[in-house]
């Protein structure tokens, strides 16, 4: 007669069942593939998946990894490497941050791809056009594996590596936020190469320069018209470079083993306000050369 019957844990592999005195030890097969999920600190829950990994509380992992304390259970923690790429197809608290920036990046890479072997080349794009949308699609894919990787690797049971992945997913978003102003200047302060060519010419004047010239409101002379193309086409080339070295430099700047330490926490505010408010200086110079707020263009645009 069944006197009991009793889950006992005696590690994080061993399951046996008791009827009375006696123990049932499961197969060994059982043993290798099981994995024991603890919710909260009321039940265990035995799931039996091929991956020999652990879900802990809150309380239970370490300190580097307890940011939130609303979030109580589903924690990977104390991993090696090879188990944190293990632990990509199991559930815990960071599944839908893990995948959504995984299949992020192939979204971007797939629709990458299509826009310039398609879209692009039927529009006659220019090599131009080509390297400056590769740039800013290389910033956002950039930005989705720096986060899969924290993601993923952040329970490695290794503080060190832990917080280094963290300090590059914090590079990965701002290169992803300047990918974002590589496109914004190119085409804002876009300026025909050849404006002088044209501007030299009656006939190519006639067509080119004078619908647009006339079409500002007030109507630019044509002294004005060649300044201001000239001027777009400077500052373009001067916040494409600054952009680009701005990119360089955050980028060292974030993945410097001091980066997370708190000798550098005012440092790191400083560079994430530098690369958030950095847009703002060409989109008020860019208005300025417009003509302001009430120029056409700029209420358009």
């Amino acid at each position: 007669m069944i006197q009991s019957i009793k889950i006992t844990l005696f590690d994080e592999r061993t399951l046996s069942v008791r009827f009375g005195d006696i123990i049932i030890m499961p197969s060994a097969k059982v043993l290798k593939n099981a994995q024991y999920i603890e919710l909260g600190s009321y039940q265990y829950w035995p799931v039996l998946v091929p991956r020999g990994i652990r879900l802990y509380t809150y309380e239970q992992v370490p300190g580097f990894l307890r940011e939130n304390p609303y979030i109580t259970d589903g924690y990977r923690a104390y991993l090696t490497s090879r188990l944190c790429i293990k632990s990509l197809f199991i559930l815990s608290n960071e599944t839908v941050n893990i995948w959504s920036h995984l299949l992020g990046f192939f979204l971007f890479f797939t629709l990458g791809v299509y826009d310039l072997l398609a879209v692009l080349t039927r529009l006659g794009a220019s090599r131009e056009d080509y390297v400056i949308y590769s740039i800013s699609l290389f910033c956002f894919q950039v930005c989705m594996l720096c986060s899969v990787g924290y993601h993923l690797f952040c329970c490695h049971r290794s503080e060190k590596t832990s917080r280094r992945w963290m300090a590059l997913d914090y590079a990965g978003i701002s290169i992803g936020i300047i990918g974002c102003y590589v496109p914004g200047v190119f085409y804002a302060f876009y300026c025909n190469n050849n404006a002088a060519e044209i501007c030299s010419s009656p006939k190519q004047m006639a067509v080119f320069v004078d619908p647009l010239r006339h079409s500002c409101s007030p109507p630019y002379d044509i002294h004005t018209f060649v300044w201001f193309g000239y001027c777009l086409q400077y500052w373009r080339q001067v916040y494409l470079v600054t952009v680009l070295a701005m990119m360089l430099a955050v980028f060292f700047a974030q993945i410097h083993p001091h980066y997370l330490t708190k000798k550098w926490q005012k440092l790191r505010s400083v560079i994430f306000c530098a690369v958030a408010g950095y847009g703002l200086i060409p989109t008020f110079h860019w208005i300025w050369l417009s003509g302001g707020f009430s120029s056409d263009i700029v209420q358009v645009s």
